[in-house]
């Protein structure tokens, strides 16, 4: 398992019907929920909060977008 931690504090609107704005701290943990080939197929990589969640469930992001909010843990 691969765990995420937050650099920055930034919000976003999940792409879902009635979805709510999730805030995000700086250094709140998160895990990624899909496996590498799921992430291959899709082009998303899918995240939750650490202890939320579960597998390829969550909220998708694009590896670029990964890589520029979050730190490996």
């Amino acid at each position: 398992m691969t765990y995420l931690i937050a650099k920055q504090d930034f919000a976003f609107t999940p792409q879902r019907k009635h979805a709510r704005r999730v805030v995000v701290r700086a250094g709140q943990r998160f895990w990624i929920t899909n496996s590498q080939i799921n992430q291959r197929e899709t082009g998303l990589v899918m995240i939750d909060r650490y202890g939320k969640g579960c597998i390829s469930n969550g909220y998708p992001f694009a590896p670029a977008h990964i890589e520029q909010l979050f730190a490996a843990a």
